[in-house]
């Protein structure tokens, strides 16, 4: 299918904070118009998480087609140009047979990747990351702060500034890479070949936390 042929498909997108029932809307959905599902979460990809990240149960994956859960061990690097590729290929394969088809899921770049593109992450060499490592290891997260003031403000006014891990990350690449690391989360406006609709879900605060009490107690 070329992608005039796409041009009347239908991506429903559906979106909400976790616990809001994402899942069973988009089964609904799915059921409804007798399509099948693509997720776009970071954790609910991987094969070994299983508690705690919101899988459909057995249940819910027998009532429609999911796509992309369980989908990768966390043994190999699965980034997030890696989920556009394979998001993108299932959608379009999916487009085939289906007139609508509907992604969901809490990982709001995921999402964004599929609707408009976005700069794929430069790959980093271990010895760039091992360098950042040793200097939060020797003076804490300060120095790491400091560095990403002069190379990415932008992305520090945002960041937990008490997680090492995702300093490290964005420092090493901004080193390597001479570019702010919030720069490749900017979408590039990809032009896609079919339709898109976002449904964003919502509830009140309180309505909200109940519902992931229950889910989690």
């Amino acid at each position: 299918m070329d992608a005039k042929d796409r041009s009347n498909k239908l991506l429903v997108v559906i979106s909400g904070p976790t616990g809001i029932g994402k899942t069973e809307v988009a089964i609904r959905l799915a059921q409804h118009f007798q399509t099948e599902i693509v997720y776009a979460d970071s954790r609910q990809v991987y094969k070994e998480l299983n508690i705690g990240v919101g899988k459909p149960d057995q249940e819910q994956l027998a009532s429609v087609p999911h796509h992309l859960i369980s989908h990768a061990s966390i043994h190999n690097p699965y980034s997030a140009g890696h989920y556009t590729t394979d998001a993108l290929t299932i959608i379009y394969t999916l487009f085939a047979k289906h007139d609508i088809v509907i992604l969901t899921g809490g990982t709001g770049l995921y999402i964004q990747s599929v609707i408009s593109g976005f700069d794929p992450m430069p790959d980093v060499p271990e010895e760039v990351t091992r360098h950042w490592t040793d200097v939060w290891a020797a003076g804490g997260t300060q120095p790491l702060i400091d560095a990403l003031t002069e190379m990415d403000p932008d992305y520090l006014a945002q960041v937990d500034q008490s997680n090492h891990s995702r300093l490290i990350r964005a420092v090493s690449v901004s080193a390597h890479s001479g570019k702010p690391f919030s720069s490749f989360h900017m979408s590039r406006e990809a032009t896609r070949p079919f339709r898109t609709l976002c449904i964003a879900l919502d509830l009140p605060r309180k309505d909200l936390y109940d519902r992931i009490d229950r889910r989690v107690l």
